[in-house]
């Protein structure tokens, strides 16, 4: 329930529908352009937040005084995961999300008209339903959990990335980004076994289904913008994006007293390429009707 993306980071972004610029190639049914805003570079600031989404620390402001560099820095835990560390019960059991999650950006003007930006959003979260910590004589347990298994769901998501960007002209500029990203998902069930007297009582715990889940990506993309007068633009790019995926799922199968195996229900890993190559013109007739 709680997103990654932190709104105390987050500036100004975009959100379309229906037709959209042909730089955001590969996508559907809309676009989403969120972006990070810049650190203060006028004075040093300090953020500490508690609150549903975690327990917040942050900071930003300028390299130097005077200078135009600045970055920006926030971190969060979960504010649940705390609680529960303290023994406070919420009646799900061991059933409480896990995470954290790290933002950063730093903006180093160059001295002519053109900036390097550093940016990065990472975090790590984890997820138990243990149906072994169901409590018979109280009946109680995990509220969303199963008492013959042990789930545990577990994932990572990072990106980290540099733009260089440069005003040639007040009418012509260009923009790259250079981008590595990665996901990881697990999850791991266990299957319980009880005993069949009055108060039940845990007897063996197997390892039942693993899932895996890893895709890297890294990512390049350079655009040109061109402003011919008030009623005309042209903006031009091309977008890479190298794809390294590794997923597989399995269960495990017993024929046999003896034969015991593990079963792969879908496996698979490779590479792709996704080369993108655009041209985009804008004329706007009036403030009413663009083309």
């Amino acid at each position: 329930p709680v997103s990654m993306l932190n709104n105390n980071t987050l500036t100004k972004s975009d959100f379309i529908t229906a037709a959209f610029p042909a730089m955001y190639g590969n996508a559907l049914g809309g676009v989403f352009d969120l972006q990070m805003r810049n650190g203060n570079n006028l004075k040093r600031e300090y953020l500490g937040q508690v609150g549903f989404n975690g327990f917040e620390l942050g900071a930003e402001g300028p390299f130097k005084e005077g200078g135009k560099a600045s970055y920006m820095i926030n971190y969060r835990y979960s504010t649940l995961g705390v609680f529960k560390k303290m023994g406070i019960n919420f009646g799900t059991g061991s059933a409480v999300p896990n995470y954290q999650d790290l933002s950063f950006k730093i903006n180093l003007p160059t001295a002519k008209a053109g900036k390097f930006t550093l940016f990065g959003v990472g975090g790590m979260s984890d997820i138990s339903f243990l149906g072994s910590e169901t409590d018979f004589s109280k009946n109680a347990g995990n509220l969303y959990g199963n008492e013959n298994e042990d789930l545990y769901d577990k994932s990572k998501t990072g990106v980290f990335g540099i733009t260089h960007s440069y005003v040639f002209s007040p009418r012509t500029s260009y923009k790259l980004t250079i981008a590595s990203s990665g996901i990881q998902t697990l999850i791991n069930i266990d299957s319980l076994t009880w005993s069949n007297a009055a108060v039940p009582e845990l007897q063996a715990s197997t390892r039942y289904y693993n899932q895996s889940l890893t895709q890297y990506q890294q990512s390049a993309h350079l655009t040109l913008n061109h402003k011919f007068n008030a009623a005309n633009t042209l903006v031009a790019g091309l977008l890479l994006n190298h794809y390294d995926v590794n997923f597989g799922d399995s269960v495990l199968r017993q024929t046999t007293a003896h034969n015991v195996y593990w079963r792969p229900i879908k496996k698979g890993a490779g590479t792709s390429l996704l080369t993108q190559a655009y041209v985009n013109w804008q004329h706007r007739f009036s403030d009413r009707l663009t083309l």
